[in-house]
């Protein structure tokens, strides 16, 4: 059954998204004892709403030798989609690593939330808990000193795309760290919104713990109960108790055994009592596990969190008026529901200065804070040893043009060239502004200045020849579900790609004779001359 048809309706909904976030959270639930339930339910893991949680609920149905009970179309997409979000939490680790490593200050301690707390945690490297972005916490004296390392280094998001007064009230700020947009960290000066929550951000720090997977005192994780508290915070200002979000609370009872009684009194103190109430009433609700109990919810708190924090609606609401007026709504959870009216107004006033700005002209006026565009920022992404290229090392490979070297949707390692300038035979990962896109081709000629490449089932060379300038790194491995393997470079990739050329030709030369030409060879030659849009 493809991704996205309609679940049968012998097992509901509600019992199925419940099976599929134990499962997640790696509760081992039983299959239902009916068949059809029994299909409906796994395929209810697998087209679970939340990318986050994809590798795990895949590690978790072949730890239990049910993955082979879905059906072969709906396996291969979910594989496929699985080695999709690794490649990006690789990018994302391999970035990161880099920054700490080599462009954090020595004097600047960073904390990291959500999906990258949790990594080395309460989730493994191999069942990772993948995060759309990067969410880094500094103090308040760093974070100006951060936004201006980072607008040197990357390019500045848009939060508020036409609202050019926004992003300096905001608590957080985004920057794309490569040129594809498609990898964001966002700096965080404040857990969550001021206006509405009130935390203690120095008791805060002094609770933090050293992150265990990076050995490095510089890189904080938040104390268990600061971590749930963040999460119920986070569901109540994005308005939805979103899957991997109570995967991620139920993971934390289980694992870190946080105080309930002093989550209680902490939510309290921050004015987040009800909203956290809720969201442990959600878990007791889902999971199969002891119902944490830190109070009872009064019959309005119960019809608001019903209608305002729904545990499977996405964030990324089409209908952004009606997400906005339920986000409103889902504020008046908060235990102090006067402040609401304040931020309101701010909120109202930014807005039309926002207006006014754009009817009188008036650009970003953080500009000088995080230089969008500037030429030092793009310099800085195409040098070798810059984040960019960091982030860089995994790539997900599209096309056919190097079949059978590579299949499309194959996960590629990318390593620097370093002090080896290329050879013939070599597989490199290179930016092509003929074709506007990154393209993995063979080299099969090295000239004074550049490379010539072509793919091994092309039959011409490609027209752009890349310079040093635009190679990113030699592609040295790559993996597809169930094989992993080594590139073959240098004299023996001259080799295998001359075999493959001539077998890829002669292919060519009697398909028009066959009179069956749908095999899978024939079907990879038919793009002949096609580039790779690696994503």
């Amino acid at each position: 059954m493809p991704v996205g048809t309609r679940l049968p309706d012998t097992a509901d909904r509600p019992a199925r998204l419940r099976w599929a976030l134990n499962l997640a959270a790696g509760l081992a639930p039983a299959l239902p004892a009916d068949d059809r339930d029994a299909e409906a339910a796994l395929q209810a893991a697998v087209t679970l709403p939340d990318a986050h949680l994809l590798p795990v609920v895949v590690a978790a149905l072949k730890q239990r030798e049910l993955i082979g009970r879905l059906p072969a179309a709906l396996r291969e997409t979910m594989i496929r989609r699985q080695l999709e979000a690794t490649a990006l939490f690789l990018r994302q680790k391999a970035w990161l690593q880099k920054f700490i490593s080599e462009i954090l200050p020595a004097d600047v301690p960073v904390m990291l939330l959500k999906g990258w707390a949790f990594h080395g945690t309460i989730y493994r490297d191999d069942e990772p808990r993948v995060g759309g972005d990067i969410d880094l916490l500094f103090r308040e004296c760093d974070y100006e000193r951060v936004c201006a390392l980072f607008g040197k280094l990357a390019e500045p998001v848009e939060l508020y795309k036409g609202r050019p007064c926004s992003r300096r009230t905001r608590f957080e700020n985004g920057f794309w760290i490569d040129g594809d947009h498609r990898l964001c960290v966002e700096p965080h000066r404040c857990l969550v919104n001021p206006g509405l929550v009130k935390i203690d951000h120095d008791a805060l720090w002094k609770r933090s713990l050293a992150h265990p997977a990076f050995g490095d005192e510089r890189v904080r994780i938040p104390a268990a109960e600061d971590a749930l508290l963040h999460l119920a915070a986070h569901s109540a200002m994005n308005q939805n108790c979103a899957p991997h979000t109570l995967v991620d609370a139920c993971r934390l009872l289980r694992g870190c055994k946080p105080d309930l009684a002093v989550v209680s009194s902490r939510a309290n103190e921050w004015g987040i009592g009800a909203v956290t109430k809720l969201m442990l009433s959600r878990v007791g609700e889902m999971f199969d596990m002891p119902k944490p109990a830190i109070g009872s919810l009064s019959p309005m708190q119960r019809f608001l969190g019903r209608r305002c924090l729904p545990v499977d609606r996405r964030t990324d609401d089409d209908d952004r008026p009606a997400f906005r007026l339920r986000q409103m709504l889902s504020l008046g959870l908060l235990d102090r529901p006067l402040l609401v009216i304040p931020f309101l107004l701010r909120y109202a006033g930014l807005r039309i200065l926002d207006v006014i700005c754009r009817l009188t002209g008036n650009g970003n006026t953080d500009a000088e804070l995080s230089p969008a565009g500037s030429a030092s920022s793009r310099e800085s992404q195409t040098q070798p040893g810059s984040l960019a290229s960091a982030a860089d090392r995994y790539a997900m490979y599209r096309g056919l043009s190097m079949y059978p070297t590579f299949h499309d949707r194959d996960l590629v390692v990318v390593e620097p060239l370093g002090s080896r300038p290329p050879r013939k035979g070599d597989v490199i990962y290179f930016d092509s502004p003929s074709r506007g896109c990154r393209v993995i081709h063979r080299v099969i000629r090295v000239r004074a200045n550049s490379v010539q490449t072509q793919g091994d089932s092309n039959d011409r060379p490609d027209d752009f020849e890349p310079t040093a300038d635009f190679i990113i790194g030699r592609v040295e491995s790559a993996c597809r579900p169930g094989r992993e393997w080594k590139v073959a470079n240098g004299w023996r990739g001259a080799c295998f790609g001359y075999i493959m050329r001539c077998r890829n030709g002669l292919a060519r030369a009697v398909a028009p004779y066959r009179r069956r030409n749908g095999s899978r060879a024939t079907a990879a030659l038919a793009l002949t001359g096609a580039g790779e849009d690696v994503r």
